[in-house]
């Protein structure tokens, strides 16, 4: 369905200016993720259908700690790839993000990271017993990065139908965004694990995105 909307369906709507653009999206997001996602974690999990989106903010200081410094070295690591793709540098690159940084509501930070790490990592977690295993650490850790690899390639997946109507399956833009996307899907599952918590993910994932949009 997503597929479907990103090919066939946007390019023969005409473009709409920022508030009804985003009042749009916002609308697809919850129509084509959101509620499926809250139809699958009623059906899977009940009264307790909001437990996997780990909603709550980091619940001790040293996840708090983690979730900020992994948050400080990525959007560090981001603006310093801005600065060289603008030919300018780092302090340069956080001027224009505070000057131009748009304060909309994050649909796509907030969307993406509710179906992917509220959702979908969670429930591969759950599936492959991350939390509850009694197994080697170095077993519980294979099977973290398995449900983080398996997470990103759908996320990366996610961006590929828009990509491909405007790029090209062949072009080299296409692939070296998907690899962006991937590597930034994977800090975030990593983020959400040791932040047990959505939000610093949503957070990030804002930051990035209001920092590539620099050199859009």
């Amino acid at each position: 369905m997503w597929t479907v909307w990103a090919i066939v369906v946007l390019p023969r709507l005409s473009p709409l200016d920022g508030f009804w653009q985003e009042l749009r999206g916002i609308f697809v997001r919850v129509v084509l993720w959101v509620i499926p996602c809250a139809i699958y974690l009623r059906w899977q999990h009940g009264r307790r259908a909001l437990s996997p989106l780990r909603l709550n903010l980091p619940p001790t200081s040293s996840h708090w700690f983690a979730a900020l410094g992994l948050i400080t070295a990525t959007s560090l690591a981001v603006s310093i790839d801005v600065a060289r793709k603008s030919q300018s540098d780092v302090i340069s690159v956080w001027g224009r993000l505070i000057h131009e940084v748009s304060f909309a509501f994050p649909a796509t930070a907030l969307f993406e990271e509710l179906v992917f790490r509220g959702v979908i990592l969670s429930e591969l977690l759950a599936l492959l017993g991350v939390a509850s295993s009694q197994s080697a650490l170095a077993v519980v850790r294979a099977r973290f990065w398995l449900s983080n690899l398996l997470s990103s390639l759908v996320f990366t997946g996610l961006h590929w139908p828009w990509w491909i109507y405007t790029d090209g399956i062949a072009s080299p833009e296409m692939w070296m965004k998907s690899a962006g996307v991937f590597l930034l899907s994977l800090v975030l599952g990593v983020l959400f694990v040791r932040g047990q918590s959505l939000w610093p993910c949503v957070l990030l994932h804002w930051l990035n995105n209001e920092l590539s949009r620099l050199v859009s």
